[in-house]
């Protein structure tokens, strides 16, 4: 419970708590469990940014102990920051499995969704991130992004923009 952060939670009733208290509420009994093999549908749905994280990072805390996770995701952009290997399917069949850097590729993906996506490294890690973006290539925009720098949690005031062609 303390590492879902819902131990302040234990004396409320499970019907007064948010979406997103229930849903971390859910995964610290799954991770109560202690099993070798976790399946989870959409863990993060309900979540914001921080808690989504932790949620991840229990994910990834639990397969350096030895154990299978696996995860069903529909957000591209956080399996390739957290997946070691991914697996797509469309209309119920497996169509790749590989890596986030084997499997997103833009005309691959595009076909999937059956919408343009834009397929470009992530400034700080170098991970796929996926965006949808219907003309980006064909009118040879410039695609701005600005990452912030940090050193031991403390943010740069200055943002240095990064530009994809």
């Amino acid at each position: 419970m303390r590492k879902t952060e819902v131990w302040r939670l234990r004396d409320r009733s499970y019907p007064t708590l948010s979406g997103g208290e229930q849903r971390r509420v859910t995964l610290a009994r799954v991770f109560a469990q202690d099993t070798v093999v976790m399946l989870l549908d959409e863990p993060t749905s309900s979540l914001d940014i921080g808690h989504v994280e932790m949620m991840m990072s229990l994910c990834r805390e639990r397969t350096r102990a030895g154990c299978a996770v696996l995860v069903v995701l529909h957000d591209l952009n956080l399996a390739a920051s957290w997946a070691d290997r991914i697996v797509v399917m469309q209309a119920g069949r497996v169509t790749a499995v590989g890596t986030p850097g084997e499997v997103y590729k833009e005309a691959f993906l595009s076909g999937v969704f059956d919408h343009p996506v834009v397929v470009l490294g992530h400034p700080c890690t170098g991970r796929p991130v996926v965006l949808a973006d219907p003309d980006c290539r064909a009118e040879r925009k410039e695609i701005r992004i600005a990452s912030m720098g940090s050193s031991r949690g403390a943010i740069s005031k200055d943002l240095e923009p990064v530009v994809y062609r």
